[in-house]
């Protein structure tokens, strides 16, 4: 017998249990001397038929909304300081990182960046940069328009 039927059937048991307590509840049969599990369950239902001794507030739903939206806010506020500080943290190893970098290469890899410096000083590249940004702009907001 596998592990997994096993816990199937164990479940399947207790639940018979539930349903047997809650049944003889409703009927109103007499205990007599049954498993201590059945027992409990009884006590159970025969609690939850009870009706409650007090009565809400009218405000009740109103305060719950209001709590779980102070701890969802709480929450979020958590998160967002840990997303802020995790970002510092990467930041000051990405600068640590790039200043052992250049104590250990030294500055000659710079002249490697001239190409792509003399790239970047064409006015041709900006002109194509600002034409694809504007297309990009103008769909964006013609997607609006519809």
């Amino acid at each position: 017998m596998s592990t997994e039927h096993h816990r199937r059937a164990s479940i399947e048991r207790e639940w018979e249990r539930q349903e047997r307590a809650l049944d003889e509840e409703r009927r109103g049969l007499p205990s007599a001397g049954e498993d201590a599990r059945l027992l409990r369950y009884r006590q159970l239902a025969r609690a939850l038929r009870q009706p409650l001794d007090e009565t809400l507030p009218a405000d009740f739903a109103s305060r719950v909304v209001q709590h779980v939206e102070a701890e969802a806010a709480a929450a979020e506020e958590r998160d967002r300081r840990f997303e802020r500080g995790l970002i510092g943290v990467l930041v000051a190893l990405f600068g640590l990182a790039v200043g052992t970098t250049i104590a250990v290469i030294g500055l000659g890899w710079l002249q490697t960046l001239a190409p792509v410096a003399r790239l970047l000083a064409n006015p041709w590249l900006f002109a194509l940069l600002a034409c694809v940004g504007v297309s990009r702009l103008f769909e964006g907001w013609r997607g609006h328009l519809r």
